[in-house]
């Protein structure tokens, strides 16, 4: 009985903890799996009010940190404008998903989205053609840097036309800071903290305040505190900066970093509770191994960061 008893604490603190964890965030894995079933995101808050995000992934977690930032006001629709060629257009019913996009996207009063070249089976190039006259229409930029191959340069070039080429030039500040901030977190995905402050760049032009993010908001430690505390979606990967990489492109290997990982230390890190909530993690014998996991795999595969 003692044996039961002791399988089922350890069972109920691992619920504990994932409970925390999914609360404070949700893993791509799992939104993705969301969408093979629902095949449009929707964050029903039941307002008259519809805000329609169609893009790459970084849509996802803009679309959570709206809904925060909008006090709830509004439904969000999050469309993955590459989702269903990426998963294969014979799984999907694509007629009935084509209507459902169009209705949605015919009816709302605030349209974001990325300039597509494709049109991914949902005809993403002609969307923002098809939307209300009164609704507000915003580009936001395509993040993406290789900082990894011989196309470096040509990527920096195609990024600053994407931020010239939206409704969010003031972010070329990326393009000037690139080598001593590291804005991103893969080549494909920038922090999570820089598509917050795009977030809140974003509200500015819905409440057309007139106030613009800039660098001095990406330092600022209010803006830092508050990201803290937003639940979205984790997109994947962290990558670091390598001595290639500096060499090839001139960012700084200590460039200036911050993210959702950014305050996860060594010092807060419980080792034990989170080898003991992985049967494949048995074989750890120490914090640093631990951590190491953790750092390079763990956070890469959806496992929960543990602290004391």
């Amino acid at each position: 009985m003692g044996s039961l008893d002791k399988s089922w604490k350890k069972r109920r603190k691992k619920l504990f903890f994932n409970l925390i964890y999914f609360y404070l965030y949700m893993e791509w894995n799992d939104f993705h799996n969301c969408l093979l079933k629902s095949h449009i995101y929707t964050i029903n808050n039941n307002s008259e009010l519809d805000i329609v995000l169609c893009g790459n992934c970084q849509m996802a977690t803009i679309g959570f940190i709206l809904n925060k930032l909008l006090d709830y006001k509004y439904n969000i629709h999050i469309i993955i404008s590459w989702f269903f060629e990426n998963n294969g257009f014979n799984n999907f019913n694509m007629f009935e998903i084509n209507r459902k996009i169009k209705n949605i996207v015919s009816k709302c009063c605030i349209f974001i989205y990325h300039l597509h070249i494709n049109d991914y089976g949902i005809d993403a190039t002609i969307l923002p053609n098809i939307i209300d006259n009164n609704c507000l229409k915003l580009i936001v930029p395509n993040y993406r840097l290789d900082y990894h191959s011989d196309n470096y340069l040509k990527s920096l070039d195609i990024l600053k036309n994407n931020i010239q080429n939206s409704n969010f030039s003031e972010f070329n500040f990326i393009i000037h800071n690139h080598k001593i901030v590291n804005f991103f977190n893969t080549c494909d995905h920038v922090t999570h903290y820089l598509l917050f402050l795009q977030s809140q760049d974003i509200v500015n032009k819905i409440l057309n305040n007139n106030n613009i993010i800039t660098m001095n908001d990406y330092y600022d430690t209010n803006n830092r505190s508050y990201f803290k505390q937003l639940n979205y979606i984790i997109l994947p990967g962290k990558e670091d900066i390598t001595n290639d990489i500096s060499l090839k492109t001139g960012i700084k290997v200590d460039s200036d970093f911050f993210d959702h990982f950014h305050y996860y230390n060594l010092e807060k890190f419980d080792w034990e509770k989170y080898i003991s909530s992985y049967d494949d993690l048995k074989n750890i014998i120490n914090k640093e191994h631990a951590w190491h996991h953790w750092t390079n795999h763990g956070i890469n595969e959806g496992r929960i960061y543990i602290f004391n």
